[in-house]
């Protein structure tokens, strides 16, 4: 036990002794190790402007360039409305957003424009510094590029200039704090600015003052710069926390109780518990001085690696170099929770970066800025000349001081001459192979992940401007493959209604077995506090003999005036104590073995019975085959409360049949309505057959008629909710009445009222 305890003494002096070293030797050679050497403060002034950055909330991302063809983009502000990313629809209108945010839209673009751009943060924190600014300025850029479409569009030339520049100078005037994820989203940002910028110069109304002024703001940043510093906070950060880890108090052990009682029962248990706190006390006491000294040598190489790529001139010199297109992972010689917080830090990095490197995302940029620049020079040739230049030299020799560069590859952007007024330029990508700079990935595969951009893969391209003709080619492709998706989702829809159709008719077959062999089945009637079930649960109020359980489970229809809708039952149960007992559910063809069917909930009758209420519209009209079940609480399987057997939890009562008169059916989410429209889907009693819905506001004023006719019994209808008067439709709420016609002919009504939300989403009442 003494050579033990000294060997461990030893241990950690050693490590103590190694990680001090270490630290040593990175100060000597000039790293930052501590956090305390890092400032991220902000004078008053500048903390007083970033504050105004930070008020925004615009939670509707647009589409800012959308391909068409293969090397064309539609002028987003020359469209009607917004292309918006898909899962939004539900949310307020950009232009509704735009409106409401206005006053903090100015207040920030007056922020931005007045100086540098810095938010005070405490570097202390380290790794748990709060970061909250990040998401506004995404918000912010799109709201910005979003109104700068806006005024593009209502030809306010200089408010749309005003927008673009403050949207490009929060990539372009921001110093990020040295932290991964506020670079990254400054790459975002400078890809949402150029973006904006190719939108702005289709419009070709800008002067030399202003094409020049933006051509500044673009050439002045410096990507690369500070993302070495990245590294050593990261350095610091992870040392500080294995200080954290080493001081922390240690975690309560378990009593001398329960670790006898836990050898008693589960020896093997035990020795493993007993290990795992060995091994935890062990890593408090050496293992995160091992750990601190082996972070520190790790993030000094990772450091190194990053100085020596950002001084690389082209993404073609810097990609051979270690650590820039693979990440290097941190190899801890201790199973902790070091480890385990970097790996978890590395896999949300992963999907951070859109399947790139850190690296490759700022080389992404970095060509993203040259292309813009030289966009800018080629505006400011047209300007000048009247069309834009044979060559990408003849910009050289006016505008700039050489060529512009592919930083990929080191070579001249490539430029081509599409017509007079039209060119694309391009950057050959990460890949550094020239691909003619062609759009070649499918709008489909932009669902997978990473999720790329069109506009970046295989080529970078700046795309010409689509041509009416060519964009109304995309609109009608667009139209046909929606409606190829629907009639495929159509497809699998009546699929999958057909199967849940004949599994109900399976149900309903086996049911109506059991309801012919005739007789009530006995029911239990367990013993909980108070008596029998039955006698509990008796409501006094009924005159009459005294009740068996199976009798109270036996539904009872009452009328009701909302039928064939809304069909009621009975039950001679007493509300009020039921609810102190458990629930009783009304089962719609349930298969007797499943546990937990489709269901109603239950309701107080005036009497103190128990209602059931059944919407049969959710529900093929025919013959169905309903029962009662009781499901009393678990908490009275307690001996105090004396439940004879918990095997009688659940009780059901005797099957009753009833036939459905309804003519349509309804899907639980198949009636949506949002600001974007109305959808209601439905089936009808027969294959064939036409009906009629009648809209109407709540007041009772006729909003529109719609008509449809199935051959395959569903109908699919769609509201743009603009009225017959012309008006769009804003109410909240409206009624819909359905009038189906069949070839029989057999003619019903039948009302539903529907009372949705666009802000709450979808929902049927």
């Amino acid at each position: 036990m003494i050579v033990l305890f000294s060997a461990a003494i030893r241990s950690w002096a050693d490590a103590q002794k190694e990680a001090e070293e270490a630290r040593r030797g990175l100060q000597q050679q000039g790293f930052k190790i501590d956090l305390s050497q890092f400032d991220f403060s902000a004078d008053y002034q500048t903390a007083i402007r970033a504050a105004a950055l930070t008020n925004i909330s615009f939670p509707r991302p647009i589409v800012l360039l959308l391909p068409c063809g293969t090397e064309s983009a539609v002028v987003a502000w020359k469209q009607s409305r917004f292309e918006e990313e898909e899962g939004y629809q539900n949310l307020p209108s950009v232009e509704q957003l735009l409106v409401t945010n206005q006053p903090v839209l100015d207040s920030a673009c007056a922020a931005i424009l007045a100086g540098p751009i810095r938010f005070p943060l405490k570097a202390i924190h380290g790794s748990a510094m709060l970061l909250v600014h990040l998401a506004a300025l995404r918000s912010l850029s799109q709201a910005l590029a979003a109104r700068e479409i806006m005024e593009l569009r209502e030809q306010h030339y200089s408010a749309a200039w005003t927008n673009l520049l403050a949207l490009t100078r929060l990539a372009t005037a921001w110093e990020p704090e040295a932290s991964e994820i506020s670079h990254l989203v400054r790459f975002n940002l400078a890809r949402t600015g150029w973006k904006a910028a190719w939108q702005a110069l289709q419009a070709h109304n800008w002067t030399e003052e202003q094409l020049l002024a933006l051509q500044r703001e673009w050439e002045a940043p410096d990507f690369f710069k500070g993302l070495p510093e990245t590294i050593a906070f990261e350095r610091a950060s992870v040392v500080h926390e294995c200080v954290l880890e080493r001081t922390a108090p240690s975690p309560p052990g378990p009593s001398l109780k329960s670790t006898l009682e836990d050898v008693v029962h589960s020896p093997r248990l035990a020795l493993t518990d007993a290990k795992y706190r060995l091994d935890q006390a062990r890593y408090r006491v050496t293992g995160t001085y091992e750990d601190e000294r082996d972070l520190l040598l790790f993030f000094r190489d990772r450091e190194l690696e990053f100085r020596k790529a950002v001084a690389a001139p082209t993404w073609q010199e810097m990609r051979p170099l270690p650590g820039v297109t693979n990440t290097i992972p941190f190899q801890s010689q201790n199973y902790s929770r070091m480890r385990a917080l970097l790996n978890t830090r590395q896999i949300a990095r992963s999907f951070q970066l859109e399947g790139r490197t850190f690296l490759g995302r700022a080389a992404q940029t970095e060509a993203r800025r040259r292309l813009v620049i030289a966009a800018l020079a080629l505006e400011r040739y047209r300007l000048a000349h009247g069309s834009y230049p044979n060559e990408l030299q003849s910009v050289a020799l006016d505008l700039l001081k050489t060529v512009p560069l592919d930083f990929m590859d080191g070579k001249p952007l490539r430029y081509r001459l599409c017509d007079p007024n039209a060119f694309v330029l391009y950057s050959v990508g990460l890949d550094c192979l020239d691909n003619g700079g062609k759009l070649s990935i499918l709008q489909n595969q932009q669902r997978t992940w990473p999720k790329l951009d069109p506009f970046d893969d295989p080529n970078m391209i700046w795309p010409r401007a689509a041509s009416d003709a060519e964009v109304q080619i995309l609109q009608f492709e667009q139209i046909r493959a929606k409606q190829q998706m629907t009639r495929a989702l159509e497809r699998q829809a009546s699929e999958r209604d057909e199967q849940a159709e004949q599994q109900r008719q399976n149900k309903v077959a086996e049911l109506a077995r059991i309801y012919a062999k005739g007789g009530t089945p006995k029911i239990p009637d367990p013993k909980i506090e108070g008596g029998l079930l039955s006698r509990v649960m008796r409501n006094k109020a009924n005159t009459g003999p005294a009740l068996t359980l199976d009798q109270m489970l036996t539904l009872r229809q009452v009328t009701t005036g909302k039928e064939p809708d809304i069909v009621t039952f009975e039950l001679p149960i007493r509300y009020d104590v039921l609810t102190n007992i458990g629930t009783v559910q009304l089962l719609c063809d349930s298969d007797p073995r499943e546990d937990s069917p489709q269901a109603e909930d239950c309701k107080r009758a005036t009497n103190g019975n128990c209602l059931l209420a059944w919407d049969t519209t959710y529900d093929p009209p025919g013959r169905h085959f309903l029962q009662a079940e009781l499901s009393i609480d678990e908490s009275l399987t307690r001996p105090s409360q004396r439940v004879v057997d918990p095997q009688e939890l659940t009780l059901r009562g005797p099957l009753v049949a009833f036939f459905s008169t309804n003519v349509l059916q309804f899907f639980p989410l198949g009636n949506v309505y949002s600001d974007k429209g109305a959808f209601f889907r439905a089936r009808l009693a027969q294959r064939v057959g036409s009906c009629s819905l009648t809209l109407t506001s709540p007041s009772g004023e006729h909003l529109r008629t719609i008509t449809s006719s199935t051959t395959n019994g569903i109908v699919e209808l769609n509201w743009d909710l603009i009225c017959e008067n012309g008006t769009r439709y804003t109410n909240e709420s409206f009624n819909s009445s359905w009038t189906v016609t069949f070839p029989d002919p057999r003619p019903e009504a039948i009302s539903s009222r529907v009372n949705l939300s666009p802000q709450q989403g979808p929902g049927v009442q």
